[in-house]
């Protein structure tokens, strides 16, 4: 969902404030209320750590961390470090046929990887915040990386993260 805090680094939260929803009809949830052992007119909640611990997702502030990037203005990201993950994933799945690169188990650890192996060819390759990689760069990753380049939506420049997958990789998930 877009963002609408003027002031949020994020264009699109995966949690934003609802509000102005309506009005549910509590009766068409009496079942449901019984299998979670609520009251009516309570509302569920979701308490899976899985959806409900920020501390499980690693995004853009991490990337700049690891790049050591310390700006004069703040950039505005696609996303929070949730919705990045899904963004991730999503590519992952649909540039690869897996959800995950060999040997990578979570989505946690797939996100730090990529960005960890950002940080060192960001050195090695001499990649720039926010720029594209040129077909020579691609060509000479080492491992896949996530990357964050700039672009345009509605008007605004923001940072959207990239999936750029190392030789290796295409071709250990093509032969897959």
């Amino acid at each position: 969902m877009a963002s609408t805090d003027p002031d949020s680094p994020y264009l699109i939260t995966t949690n934003p404030k609802l509000n102005g929803l309506g009005q549910l009809d509590p009766s068409l949830f009496g079942d449901l209320y019984a299998l979670l052992g609520i009251t009516p007119g309570q509302s569920p909640r979701e308490t899976n750590e899985q959806f409900t611990v920020e501390d499980k997702f690693i995004g853009s502030s991490y990337f700049l961390d690891r790049l050591n990037l310390h700006p004069d203005y703040d950039y505005r990201f696609l996303g929070d470090a949730a919705f990045d993950t899904r963004y991730v994933s999503n590519a992952m799945l649909n540039q690869t046929g897996s959800r995950y690169l060999n040997g990578i188990g979570s989505d946690l650890e797939q996100m730090q990887t990529l960005m960890d192996n950002a940080a060192r060819a960001q050195q090695s390759l001499g990649l720039k915040f926010g720029v594209s990689l040129t077909a020579q760069q691609i060509a000479s990753l080492d491992h896949s990386i996530l990357w964050w380049e700039a672009t345009s939506i509605n008007g605004q420049t923001v940072m959207v993260p990239k999936l750029y997958l190392s030789p290796k990789d295409v071709t250990i998930n093509n032969a897959a």
